[in-house]
């Protein structure tokens, strides 16, 4: 693990309020989407780090996830970082945040997949991931009777692919958009 003060969560954050600065709307929107290692940076980025005020957080066919747990340690969930009432904080706020899980539903095949005891824990594929820490999630906010802000969303006939996702109809669910409005 890398001294905080390597973390690339700073520069994150400062092009953000950059972003923000130069925007020409009073109170912009601010959706975070991450494909493949983006996704996974964005999952590290919400467990370990202080919330972004993103509406939303779409985290989009990772190789792994950040599991909200501290049986697993860093980079795989909590474990090793954080004094266990820390991390159960952190866990907390992580279940809490806006976050959309969005998977492709033919992100299924291998090529660049992590591979490794702890990732494999985490399912065979990107979309058995998903699914998986989705569902550990919400289950651990449920006993917990924790806020529960994620959402599941899938694409369909889309596999690993940020053009297909980012083009998919299901886009609009991840994103939290009521199409109503």
């Amino acid at each position: 693990i890398q001294p905080k003060s390597r973390w690339t969560e700073p520069i994150l954050r400062a092009l953000l309020s950059q972003a923000k600065r130069e925007n020409s709307q009073d109170n912009p929107r601010l959706y975070l989407f991450g494909h493949s290692a983006g996704g996974q940076f964005l999952s590290r980025i919400s467990a370990f780090s202080l919330p972004f005020d993103a509406d939303r957080i779409i985290i989009a066919n990772p190789s792994v996830h950040v599991v909200p747990t501290v049986s697993e340690t860093v980079p795989y969930g909590f474990g090793g970082l954080f004094e266990e009432d820390e991390a159960e904080a952190r866990i907390k706020q992580y279940l809490g945040l806006p976050i959309s899980i969005y998977l492709g539903e033919e992100d299924i095949h291998s090529k660049y997949l992590v591979v490794n005891e702890s990732a494999n824990r985490q399912g065979d594929n990107r979309l058995h991931r998903g699914r998986n820490i989705f569902h550990r999630a919400r289950q651990l906010a449920d006993e917990r009777n924790w806020s529960f802000n994620w959402r599941l969303v899938e694409a369909a006939g889309v596999g690993h692919s940020s053009k297909g996702m980012l083009q998919a109809p299901e886009m609009i669910t991840a994103l939290g958009i009521d199409q109503s409005e």
